[in-house]
Parts: C-alpha cells; sequence; structure tokens
C-alpha cells in the first residue's frame, strides 16, 4: 500500500483559513486543497516548488477564492512543466492554474470555474492587462467563443458570469461547459470540449454523472 503519510512543510508560515499544502515525499507529489490561495498561499507554494525540485505532479484540490494574476504569474514556470491534476471544486486562483499547466487533468468530480475576479487585481499589476487576459484564457479554450469570456471577465457586482467547465457523462474523455448568467443560479450547456481540441484533459477512464 502506498504510503499516503503527509509531511507538512512547517518551515513555511500558515494562515488563517488558507490553502493546505503538503509534500507526500512517498512519490512527489504537491497537494494544495482546502481554502482560498491567498498571496501569501502563492509566496509558500513557490518556495515549496524551488525547493524541492523533485516534485513532478502537482495536486489541486477544493480550493476557491484567492488572486488569479499573482497565482498565474508567480508560478506559471513552476506549473508549466510539471503534471498538473484537479480534482473538486477549483475557481478563481486554482483556475488560472490549472489553465498555466501545459494538459492539466481533470479527475472525474473536477469543476473547474473561470469568473471575473481578474479584473479586481489587474489595476495594480502592471504586466497583465485585461485583453491580455482574454487573450490568455482563449489561447488555452480555443474552442469557447471568445464573446463568453469577454462576458465573463467584464461581469461584476451581483450580475457575475462565470464559465464552469467538467468531465461530461461517462467517460468520453468530452469536457462540459456551461455559461452562468448570472452565476450560480441561471446556467445553461454551451459546448462540450472534443478530446484534444484545448489544454484540458480528462483523466483516463474516468467521467462523471453530470451533463
Amino acid at each position: 500500500m502506498l504510503n499516503r503519510l503527509l509531511t507538512s512543510l512547517a518551515l513555511l508560515p500558515s494562515i488563517c483559513f488558507g490553502a493546505t499544502i503538503s509534500h507526500r515525499t512517498a512519490d512527489n507529489h504537491l497537494w494544495i486543497e482546502n481554502g482560498s490561495l491567498s498571496i501569501m498561499d502563492i509566496e509558500r507554494i513557490e518556495k515549496v516548488l524551488h525547493a524541492n525540485t523533485s516534485i513532478e505532479t502537482i495536486h489541486l484540490r477544493d480550493l476557491r477564492g484567492g488572486n488569479p494574476l499573482h497565482a498565474r504569474f508567480v508560478l506559471r514556470g513552476a506549473f508549466a512543466f510539471r503534471q498538473v491534476e484537479v480534482h473538486g471544486a477549483c475557481a478563481a486562483a486554482c483556475a488560472y492554474l490549472a489553465l498555466t499547466a501545459r494538459a492539466p487533468v481533470l479527475h472525474g468530480d473536477a469543476t473547474i470555474t473561470l469568473g471575473p475576479g481578474a479584473l479586481v487585481f489587474s489595476q495594480w499589476l502592471l504586466e497583465p492587462s485585461w485583453q491580455d487576459t482574454q487573450d490568455w484564457i482563449a489561447d488555452r479554450l480555443p474552442t469557447v467563443p471568445t464573446a463568453f469570456i469577454k462576458a465573463v471577465l467584464s461581469s461584476h457586482g451581483a450580475h457575475e458570469r462565470q464559465l464552469v467547465m467538467h468531465p461530461a457523462r461517462g467517460r468520453t474523455g468530452l469536457i462540459a461547459v456551461r455559461y452562468c448568467d448570472p452565476a450560480p443560479d441561471k446556467c445553461r450547456l454551451l459546448q462540450y470540449i472534443q478530446p484534444g481540441a484545448s489544454r484540458l484533459v480528462v483523466a483516463p477512464g474516468e467521467g462523471s454523472d453530470r451533463d
């Protein structure tokens, strides 16, 4: 049986309500889960990956909130050349980290949610711009009409729009994309992404019970 003992990285400071960051030494997997990715969390993750170059796979599980653009620009190098696997909910900063990977793997229970949070931070980051963010997402999700990406990024306040993506029903390898306007109450199926048509990949042999 695989030794699932998690060695906590106690040398790094923890913060209240922050994500749990742990390194499973048995197979060099990094797990980031159960919280919101704050700026401090992102800096902790960067330190962990820098100090443990043998880490080959990063798991993102049940992560919501956080600073999407900060996550993207601080961790893009570390995530781009490692395998990234998504479990459970992955929204805001987590969604951007997943899309940073070369071929992020979605397990059957995974849901990636893109919302308008990026614009909250674009005012004070020098490199990214609104158009850059839209183009960056469109490059990773080329079958999703740009108009819907733009609508999501430009929404704000009580009328928030979202793109929600998850493995489709069965073991087809398809990824269902829903457009929510407003989120989360009014969502409709926008399309199914075919295998190989985006960066997203469904885990082999896995699917979901969702359409």
